[in-house]
């Protein structure tokens, strides 16, 4: 934290909020500036019952009002202690987005390990310390709060990989069993974009090792390379631990931890420490995972009744596509949605929906395959993504275009641009990988069905037409006839109907409709 002090603000007066208390007050480079609690009554009697009186010196001011918590322009976290429907939402507001905002199970395990310097050894946590920590943690494997919120849980559980092992660099890599590779889930010390985009097969390079024979190494200088199959070398790092993630005899992911202090910087006991957190960590991250799915799979179900809901619909279907495209930016905070359908035709994907209010060139703006985003996304059937490259805690910008894909044929794309002071995170990037394919499937059976719909009708058209031919015996009325019904039957803006000729054995044209006389 250096020698400029966080200036904390604590809502709800209950007693795991002000046991911080004293942890917040021995802490220098920490100053509780407020605590607030709606409640008037309920925040008298628990100051009172737990015998705190609030000094003067102290300067930490008490309130009833939240809003004193928004005018304070000086705060930088809020703990949240109340927890309720109302605070959340309340700390939803924009002004916030910058402030850290931390349950107090999490605020307690972060300064138990910030808080004493005299446990700490080379800026890494003594044995107290590492003591101190796995019993604040073994709680966090049954809190259903903190795992229920997979965002505060990855950033909580980083911090105190990093902190506790003094690490300039770290990860936390999940695996992804059905392709063997690790991708990174969060990280400190690394560019965005550039984590966005690491892919490290099971056996590759340090983290890839760990997680393919399930042990964790210990590296001090330069991986060797007839060790590690292909490492990723930063020239900076001098020494670095990789540990994976093991819950139920399985691989779910590798913590990574660097530093340039020094090629002896980590010991084996550091590595010991490490392991027996990363074992806590993958029980926790095991049971986020669960939950994760299980509310991804209610949201995507949810999201596909009201979307098949309004693909049935009898509005026109570009009106359906910018419902969609609305409902979509609901769930994607700072999306603009853009939604192109692919011409049989002409070859080319036309804007049919979009998010934004000004629709004036729907309909009218055709891309052909590999002619920019979308056209790329279009030929080679992969998912775009951009991202920005931006500093932290500054609005943060993603490109995507997305393919829709359905039994093999190609039905357009799902795109937007995305700013916003979170950007595209882990779980809106799965979101919209699965309402792609959602939408791609609705507007697959509709077109099929207005597909079906037209040669259903164009059948009944000839059957028509050849009840109106059988009577005509002037043969100049009956080319006329077949010119001008074949046109109208198959939607045509003419024909031109040619016979061969007996004696030539060549085609020439007897009748003509919608067409000049060249």
């Amino acid at each position: 934290m250096g020698d400029i002090k966080k200036n904390v603000a604590i809502i709800g007066a209950n007693k795991e909020a002000l046991k911080l208390l004293p942890i917040l007050l021995n802490d220098k480079s920490t100053r509780v500036s407020i605590i607030a609690d709606p409640n008037r009554d309920a925040m008298l009697f628990k100051l009172n019952e737990l015998g705190y009186r609030l000094s003067k010196k102290l300067n930490i001011k008490t309130t009833f009002d939240l809003e004193e918590i928004r005018n304070d322009p000086d705060i930088d976290i809020i703990i949240d202690a109340v927890q309720d429907s109302a605070t959340e939402k309340f700390l939803e507001g924009p002004e916030f987005n910058d402030i850290e905002k931390l349950g107090p199970l999490s605020a307690r395990l972060i300064w138990e390990v910030r808080s004493s310097a005299a446990r700490k050894v080379g800026g890494r946590a003594g044995e107290g310390v590492q003591a101190a920590l796995f019993t604040s943690l073994k709680e966090i494997v049954d809190s259903l709060r903190l795992i229920t919120d997979r965002k505060e849980l990855f950033s909580l559980l980083l911090k105190l990989i990093t902190e506790s092992t003094g690490a300039e660099r770290s990860s936390i890599m999940l695996a992804s069993p059905d392709e063997k590779k690790l991708r990174v889930e969060i990280a400190k010390g690394m560019d965005e974009e550039v984590v966005r985009k690491i892919r490290v097969s099971f056996g590759e390079g340090i983290s890839g090792k760990a997680a393919a024979e399930a042990k964790p190494f210990i590296v001090s200088g330069k991986a060797d390379p007839d060790v590690f199959a292909h490492p990723r070398e930063r020239s900076d790092a001098k020494s670095a631990m990789s540990v994976p993630l093991i819950s139920d005899r399985e691989v779910i992911g590798v913590i990574n931890v660097s530093t340039g202090e020094s090629t002896d910087a980590y010991t084996e006991e550091d590595l010991k420490f490490l392991t027996s957190l990363a074992a806590l960590a993958a029980e926790v991250i095991k049971k986020s995972n669960e939950y994760e799915r299980l509310r991804t799979d209610a949201a995507k179900f949810g999201f596909w009744k009201e979307l098949d809901g309004i693909m049935s619909s009898d509005i026109p279907m570009e009106k359906r596509l910018s419902i969609i495209a609305g409902k979509i930016v609901e769930e994607v905070p700072g999306l603009t949605c853009y939604i192109y359908l692919f011409n049989e035709e002409t070859r080319r994907l036309l804007l049919k929906a979009s998010s934004s209010r000004d629709a004036a060139g729907l309909g009218m703006l055709g891309i052909r395959a590999g002619e920019g985003i979308e056209g790329y996304a279009m030929a080679s059937k992969k998912d775009v993504f951009l991202v920005d490259r931006t500093e932290e805690d500054s609005e943060k910008k993603a490109y995507l275009s997305l393919p829709m894909v359905c039994q093999g044929r190609f039905v357009g794309t799902l795109s937007g641009q995305i700013v916003s002071t979170q950007g595209l995170s882990k779980y809106h990037e799965s979101f919209l990988k699965d309402i792609r394919t959602l939408v791609g499937q609705s507007v697959h059976r509709f077109m099929e069905s207005e597909r079906d719909g037209r040669w259903k009708k164009r059948f009944s058209g000839v059957d028509d037409l050849g009840l109106e031919l059988i009577p005509v015996t002037d043969p100049k009325r009956l080319v006329a006839m077949i010119a001008e019904k074949s046109a109208a039957v198959l939607g045509a803006d003419g024909s031109l109907l040619r016979i061969m000729q007996d004696d030539t054995k060549r085609y020439q044209t007897v009748a003509s409709t919608g067409l000049d006389d060249r």
